[in-house]
């Protein structure tokens, strides 16, 4: 709700907010989504954050239910913190992808955030993605799962030349590098999601997603 970086690594220009379609009185949500030639589209963050301390937790499922009537895949990009409406679009997600790099500081904030969730009964849908990973930073991937009691379900390389790139440009690395090491992981993380999906919903592939086939 406060400082989104969505449309700015996108390259978009937020013409259309959350907070406009709260100003508007919440009508259809489609109306105010942008789009990227990707394919994705993307609900921006208010422009002022003051503005996003008006957005309650009913906003957020409001927002939400509406989406699903136009969007095979949701992505929540969450604060780091607990609000109220960070932990509406908790109870309404279907996974919970908690992002981790393997240093000691984040081990212990991510094992007080894993503690939280299964307090609020949350903790079985919660996969670990460990972002960063290399042989000579931070504590083994080993390390990592044993502290925690919870494996990791994908590790991503630290590949910063690509990652700083794609950032600048304002263009996905996956789209801007395809070949990268994080790229590839990327589309091997997505290809699980997809996966899973279509087992629980035996459903064709979604459409959503086509963009992060894997890259051979």
């Amino acid at each position: 709700m406060q400082f989104g970086d969505v449309p700015i690594m996108l390259n978009l220009k937020a013409s259309r907010t959350l907070a406009d379609w709260y100003s508007d009185g919440t009508p259809t949500i489609e109306g105010y989504l942008l789009s990227h030639e990707s394919g994705i589209r993307v609900l921006a963050a208010p422009e002022v954050p003051e503005e996003g301390e008006l957005i309650t937790a009913e906003h957020v499922s409001m927002a939400i239910q509406g989406l699903k009537e136009t969007a095979d895949y949701i992505v929540i990009d969450t604060p780091q913190f607990f609000h109220e409406t960070t932990l509406q679009s908790l109870e309404l997600a279907t996974e919970i992808f908690l992002v981790a790099t393997p240093d000691l500081p984040n081990l212990k904030n991510v094992h007080r955030c894993l503690q939280v969730l299964t307090k609020l009964g949350l903790g079985d849908k919660v996969k670990i993605i460990v972002n960063r990973v290399a042989k000579d930073l931070g504590i083994s991937i080993e390390q990592f799962d044993q502290h925690l009691s919870h494996e990791a379900w994908h590790k991503l390389p630290n590949d910063p030349r690509p990652v700083v790139e794609a950032a600048n440009q304002g263009n996905p690395v996956v789209l801007l590098n395809p070949k990268a090491k994080i790229s590839q992981r990327i589309a091997d993380m997505t290809a699980d999601v997809i996966d899973e999906a279509e087992e629980e919903e035996e459903t064709p592939p979604k459409r959503g997603f086509r963009l992060f086939a894997r890259q051979k």
